[in-house]
């Protein structure tokens, strides 16, 4: 008889032991349910501003596209007035008459009364 109440306390020590772990794994798993839906959370946030982000890049690409072709047209206006001033420049030196000569101050620019002669 005695060897039966031995067998009785066993069993229940190893079910009282094995109800407290399955109440610690428990716990456990609603512990990492919850930390898995926060990174789930957090995630879910990260991805919405990496798109906001994104979408501020494309933008700015777009703009500085924008500025850059507004640049590039003010850049050539620029070097076509630069093209167009040069030509004329060659057209009034071929104006002049080759036996005039102009005088040591006015080297560096042409002469006004050659062309307000013509």
């Amino acid at each position: 008889m005695e060897e039966v109440i031995k067998a009785d306390i066993f069993f229940f020590v190893t079910t009282v032991a094995v109800v407290l772990s399955a109440a610690v794994f428990i716990v456990a798993l609603v512990y990492l349910v919850m930390i898995l839906r926060a990174l789930k959370r957090l995630t879910d946030r990260v991805e919405a501003k990496a798109d906001e982000i994104s979408d501020d890049i494309d933008d700015l690409r777009a703009g500085v596209r924008a500025k850059a072709r507004a640049a590039e047209r003010v850049t050539s206006a620029f070097s076509a007035a630069q093209v167009a001033r040069r030509i004329t420049n060659l057209f009034r030196e071929k104006r002049r008459e080759p036996t005039q000569r102009r005088s040591a101050e006015d080297d560096d620019r042409p002469s006004r009364d050659l062309y307000e002669a013509r």
